[in-house]
């Protein structure tokens, strides 16, 4: 901005702070004035409107994760495994997947704290006889999925795992009960999406949003398992904020015979009618896939049109 005024106004050779006061005067706007730069991401009315969450906390896990997937790189076998989920090259780079890394842990967090980055109370840090770590090891290997909130901070990391522990095939990276270590929340996964601006899918898990969301075009909200729905409580009034009246159910098809997923899919509903939305379940054949990623896949793959 500063460029082009001083190109229209034959100030090529003036400094930034002459131009600067330049449109200050222009303007009639006292040289003093500070104009902070407009987040993105929250707003004075979210945070008046969401006393019970800590937007600082959030900016500062946001930063830290940030710089710290910066210093990662992903593996071919795992962008191969996000390729055939669906994602291309862009979706990989745009949502910061990341490989974990086998060693090097304390080395990558002293690099960020030379940085200036303070490491305290962020999920999944914590102080290891006197040197800060990450609590990630080899045989926690997989994909690190980011989870961003709605409000478009990262909130907390995840690991699709390579070898699932059980039936586990994810876990958030956490430092619970670790020297000065924080606990990760589990947090709902948003994608904003360019179909229907007053309508917001519900399903279960980050994938299920991210692939869903691309197919289908909606705004998509991935919670972190279908009982998981206390952060869905905390950010009622910012999703009526963005303008969604509408919520639609897509929990896994299985319900019939899972009643877990039913009795969630019960409570959804319960809690969004209360809260004045329009509902509504959206339900599909389980022989073209379980989850909605995976209804999402075979709509992609038979290309079928919406």
């Amino acid at each position: 901005m500063l460029s082009l005024y001083a190109k229209l106004n034959g100030m090529e050779y003036a400094k930034n702070s002459e131009i600067a006061s330049a449109i200050k005067e222009r303007l009639g706007i006292d040289n003093s004035t500070y104009f902070a730069p407009k987040s993105t991401s929250t707003s004075s009315s979210d945070v008046k409107a969401n006393n019970d969450i800590d937007f600082e906390s959030m900016k500062h896990k946001d930063s830290v994760f940030r710089a710290f997937l910066d210093k990662l790189s992903l593996a071919q076998m795992h962008k191969d495994k996000l390729l055939n989920r669906g994602f291309n090259l862009k979706d990989i780079d745009k949502w910061l997947f990341k490989s974990v890394p086998l060693f090097g842990y304390k080395g990558i967090c002293e690099r960020l704290i030379s940085e200036g980055y303070n490491l305290e109370g962020v999920p999944g840090f914590y102080l290891d006889a006197n040197r800060w770590t990450v609590n990630i090891n080899s045989n926690t290997t997989g994909i690190i999925v980011p989870a961003h909130n709605i409000f478009g901070y990262i909130d907390s990391l995840q690991i699709r795992l390579d070898r699932p522990f059980g039936k586990q095939k994810y876990i958030w990276i956490s430092s619970d009960g670790e020297p000065h270590g924080t606990k990760a929340s589990a947090t709902a996964f948003f994608v904003k999406g360019c179909r229907r601006n007053d309508t917001l899918v519900i399903t279960e898990g980050a994938f299920k949003a991210l692939i869903s969301s691309k197919v289908f075009g909606y705004s998509v909200l991935g919670i972190a398992g279908v009982n998981n729905q206390k952060d869905i409580i905390r950010i009622i009034p910012k999703i009526k904020r963005m303008g969604y009246t509408k919520i639609v159910e897509a929990f896994d098809a299985d319900f019939c015979t899972n009643d877990n997923v039913k009795k969630a899919k019960d409570s959804l509903k319960e809690l969004m009618i209360e809260n004045g939305f329009a509902y509504e379940s959206y339900e599909w054949d389980i022989s073209k896939g379980k989850g909605l990623d995976d209804y999402a896949l075979y709509i992609l793959n038979n290309t079928q049109h919406i």
